[in-house]
């Protein structure tokens, strides 16, 4: 590391170093640290020998206020007022030092900080009054660069041109030339070249800054490259890299100039013609034709088997397919590579270029090349215009029936109406509506696309069938609610499909979803009409856990095969009472037969409200006015899911119900166990103050004691320790409270632990 002064002649004196050093503490290469306020960590300052006995004093940047380069700033006015002000240097404000734009610059040392122009020179109270002789800065390859960079970024084209004058290394000018190079400033790059000292070498690394400037399109700069007086870039070095970069951007002007200089000119068919794939692909005509005609070494039309021609097409460049199609000498197949320019145009929907490539004089393409995919690509993205040119081709037309109709079956997947009437329709080998068992019609009944359900049902000829596959379209359509669908599958004049197909299936995919529609549609269809209690009530199962009351009732109010309310076993109560759906459980408990048992599988339903914490359906379950659920069944597995889920209002109701309420001792207290465990604190409270069967705050040998200990629970451990009767004891289990709290870090209930276990009773 090497510091220099930014103007010769102005250094200041040893002494003036000296003192700056006498500040704080510091020997030579050595850091010191200095203190900061809380919270801002530790700063280094670092003395720093810049000849024998001349030392400056370097300190690191702080976003913290009052910071130690404050601190400096302060003691240096207040001894001595009107001296030199230390400066700390970064890479990215550097460049502000080199040419005294500023007075006082406040910058960080690091390398890898990028502090923008804007927050280095807004000047702040502390600064204010400060007046500068001299700034010193750290002088490395990063600093210089990044500085001139940030000069170039920031539009400071003063500033970039005093930092390349003052280009210190041949490696920086290197690298100040690749930025200029970028940046198009002709005139930098020409003082770099011709500097007196370290001059740039234009061919260096590659001629890396003729392919920045040429990729930029920054003509002068290349031209200023080409022209050096020494180490001249060659346009043709790295095998045309440079032209590469400019075909493929479109500079044409930066193109012929890399052509047509005198020496070392760019080949055009460099690296098999790779400029020419590239300028086709952007759709540069003008660098297309260049190439083409360059009277040595042109392009080939066709190099790399014309893939040129594939490149332009694909982006839809018609004036660039024709010239490659009608270059004198080797021009492009239009059935290249099999096709696949015609391919690629046809799936981008690119109409004309379609017709160019089948209307080739030579080497024409085929509408039915790779067995149709072309037809395939271009009705799968509805390109009407597109199947329209290749069906009717004159020579090799596309097939519409080709691969078993798989065009067909894709635009109806997409719903591209005018494509699926143009495959039904073609002159010859039309497409069958009932091709691949009827699938075009599957995929069109689950998009919803009535207008192409509709014309594969009414094709002339091979039509569809809308019971094809046991009615798989009527369940695809159904399961998405698509009414009209659902209506035209099963009007069908001939081959309709069947409400209850798959015995019922259709009703359960509408039931599930909860389109009411549907569900009404299958169930009052005249005939074959689904039945709502299919599958031992399946659809009353499905509708019921979504929570789709309206279907439910529907279900339960068929005129005809009724939906049971109890079916397998009150399954439906329960996954309705498992997601809170209230008006459901209702509906369910009042059904007018086969009305769903509350107490269904032993009170199941209850204990998957009370874990929930549905307050709404635990009442509706104990007040049944029939077969109503026991608050204690299954020995208060109900209460203990509340409890241990904090849900105090079915807790409440639990231990309240009028009949077979539940016991806060159940199960040797488990319920206090798990409600102490979690912390819940009001949970507990009424588990102990029970009227009836209260829970015992030592049962099971203080086992709620050593969970709520554990957890940090201060409050419910003073509660259990509080207890009127049965209250637990610190010492219970040989004191394993007091060891899971000092494991766990709790030193507030440690102590009170030990209060208690002292005969001491801690306020």
């Amino acid at each position: 590391m090497k510091l220099v002064p930014v103007a010769p002649g102005k250094c200041c004196s040893r002494a003036d170093y000296d003192w700056i050093e006498g500040l704080l503490p510091a020997a030579s290469h050595r850091a010191a640290t200095l203190s900061r306020p809380p919270g801002g960590g530790q700063g280094k300052a670092l003395a720093i020998e810049l000849e024998p006995g001349v030392k400056l004093l370097l300190l690191p940047d702080s976003r913290v206020a009052p910071n130690p380069i404050g601190q400096v700033v302060n003691m240096v006015l207040r001894t001595r007022p009107g001296a030199i002000v230390l400066i700390v240097v970064s890479d990215v404000l550097a460049c502000l030092v080199y040419v005294g734009r500023v007075k006082v610059v406040y910058i960080n040392i690091k390398e890898d900080t990028a502090t923008p122009f804007t927050k280095g020179l807004a000047p702040g109270p502390l600064w204010d009054h400060v007046k500068m002789h001299e700034a010193l800065i750290l002088v490395n390859k990063g600093n210089m660069v990044n500085a001139l960079r940030n000069a170039l970024k920031h539009h400071k084209l003063d500033v970039a041109h005093d930092l390349v004058s003052r280009s210190g290394s041949l490696e920086e000018s290197q690298e100040a030339l690749v930025l200029v190079a970028e940046d198009g400033h002709a005139e930098m790059a020409k003082g770099l070249l011709h500097a007196s000292k370290h001059p740039a070498r234009a061919n260096a690394n590659g001629c890396k800054a003729l392919w920045i400037a040429a990729s930029f399109g920054n003509v002068e700069v290349v031209r200023t490259l080409l022209g050096a007086p020494q180490h001249a870039a060659l346009a043709d070095c790295q095998d045309g890299e440079a032209l590469l970069l400019a075909a493929g951007d479109g500079h044409v002007d930066v193109v012929r100039m890399l052509l047509d200089v005198p020496l070392h000119a760019a080949h055009a068919d460099c690296q098999d013609g790779e400029a020419l794939l590239l300028a086709a692909e952007g759709g540069h005509i003008d660098v297309v034709r260049m190439l083409l005609d360059v009277p040595q070494y042109a392009a080939h039309a066709d190099c790399q088997d014309g893939e040129a021609l594939v490149q332009a097409a694909e982006g839809g460049h018609l004036d660039v397919v024709r010239m490659l199609l009608d270059v004198p000498q080797h021009a492009a197949h239009a059935d290249c590579q099999d096709g696949e320019a015609h391919l690629l145009a046809a799936q981008g929907g690119h109409s004309d270029v379609v017709r160019m490539l089948l209307d080739a004089p030579q080497h024409t393409a085929r509408a039915d090349c790779q067995d149709g995919a072309a037809l395939l690509v271009a009705a799968q993205e509805g390109h009407s215009d597109v199947v329209d040119t290749l069906l009717y081709a004159p020579y090799h037309a596309a097939h519409a029936d080709c691969q078993e109709g798989r065009a067909l079956l894709v635009a109806a997947q997409g719903g591209h109406i005018d494509v699926v009437h143009m495959l039904l329709d073609a002159p010859q080998h039309v497409a069958h509506a009932d091709c691949l068992d009827g699938r075009a019609l599957m995929v069109s009944a689950r998009g919803g696309h009535i207008d192409v359900v509709r014309m594969l049902l009414d094709a002339p000829h091979h039509a569809a069938h809308a019971d094809c596959q046991d009615g798989e379209a009527l369940l695809q359509a159904a399961h998405d609610g698509h009414l009209d669908v659902v209506r035209t599958l099963l009007d069908a004049p001939q081959h309709a499909a069947h409400a209850d197909c798959r015995n019922g299936m259709a009703l359960l995919q509408a039931a599930q979803d909860g389109h009411i529609d549907v569900v009404r549609m299958l169930l009052d269809v005249p005939q074959h009409a689904a039945r709502a209690d299919c599958q031992d009530g399946e659809a009353l199962l499905l509708a019921a856990q979504g929570g789709h009351s309206d279907v439910v009732r529907m279900l339960l109010n068929a005129p005809q095969h009724t939906a049971h309310a109890d079916c397998q076993d009150g399954a439906a109560l329960l996954v309705a009472a498992q997601e809170g759906h209230s008006d459901v459980v209702h509906t369910l408990l009042d059904a007018p037969q086969h009305t769903a048992h509350a107490d269904c599988q032993d009170g199941r339903a209850l204990l998957v409200a009370a874990q929930g914490g549905h307050i709404d359906v635990v009442c509706m379950l104990l007040d049944a006015s029939q077969h109503a659920a026991h608050a204690d069944c299954q020995n208060g597995e109900a209460l203990l899911q509340a409890a241990q889920n904090g849900h105090i209002a079915v807790a409440h109701s639990l231990l309240d119900a009028p009949h077979h309420a539940a016991h806060a001792d159940c199960q040797d207290g488990e319920a206090l166990l798990l409600a102490a465990q979690d912390g819940h604190i009001d949970v507990v409270r009424m588990l102990l103050d029970a009227p009836q069967y209260a829970a015992h705050a030592d049962c099971q040998d203080g086992e709620a004691l050593v969970l709520a200990a554990g957890g940090g629970h201060l409050d419910v451990v003073r509660m259990l320790m509080d207890a009127r009767q049965h209250a637990a004891h610190a010492y219970c289990q040989d004191g394993r409270a007091l060891q899971v709290a000092t494991l766990g870090g709790h030193l507030e209930l440690v102590r009170m632990l030990q209060g208690y276990r002292d005969g001491e009773l801690p306020a």
